[in-house]
């Protein structure tokens, strides 16, 4: 589970970093048993889930409100630690090893 923390902790980081403590209003990551038991059609191969409904990040990756700068910053922090990640549903994402 610790490369999941690594992710985990970099991603926290630079919400924290883009919007205070806000930014980590209503984020959950779910391991991959923990999406499976939920039933979820989509991001089944992933290594990590992340929920982050009703979080200031929906729009800015859903509607790309601030032209994708968020977008590109999360996509940067991702492949700095190896990995990317795909939009499931517009209320979460897939965490993949690159």
């Amino acid at each position: 589970m610790g490369e999941f923390n690594r992710i985990k902790n970099a991603i926290s980081k630079l919400l924290k970093k883009e919007f205070g403590e806000e930014g980590l209003h209503g984020i959950r990551f779910l391991t991959p048993g923990e999406w499976s038991d939920r039933g979820e059609p989509y991001l089944c191969n992933s290594k990590l889930v992340m929920i982050f409904e009703e979080n200031v990040i929906y729009g800015l990756l859903n509607y790309m409100e601030d032209k994708g700068k968020f977008y590109d910053k999360l996509w940067e922090t991702m492949r700095n630690k190896g990995y990317y990640f795909e939009l499931g549903n517009s209320w979460n994402l897939g965490i993949y090893e690159k």
